[in-house]
């Protein structure tokens, strides 16, 4: 992955702030109803991913809640390339 690449995802992360966070969950959602089936599956597939890997991340009390939640999402990783 390139620097503009990782640049362009860290911003992507950025927005998620709480102040912006259901605003940008919106966004998402209607950005991706429009987009190519297949498309949404491997997004999905892709957080899926990201999920499963943050499960084992290193926590405190600021992140323990969303460690464990993604613990608990990805426990059936069914997502197929269809």
């Amino acid at each position: 992955m390139t620097k503009e690449q990782e640049q362009t995802i860290k911003d992507f992360i950025d927005l998620a702030r709480s102040e912006n966070e259901k605003t940008f969950a919106a966004t998402i959602l209607e950005l991706l109803a429009h987009e190519h089936r297949t498309h949404q599956q491997n997004f999905w597939r892709t957080i899926q991913q990201v999920m499963m890997g943050y499960a084992d991340a290193r926590h405190d009390a600021r992140n323990e809640a969303s460690v464990k939640w993604c613990r608990t999402a990805t426990k059936d990783t069914g997502l197929p390339y269809i």
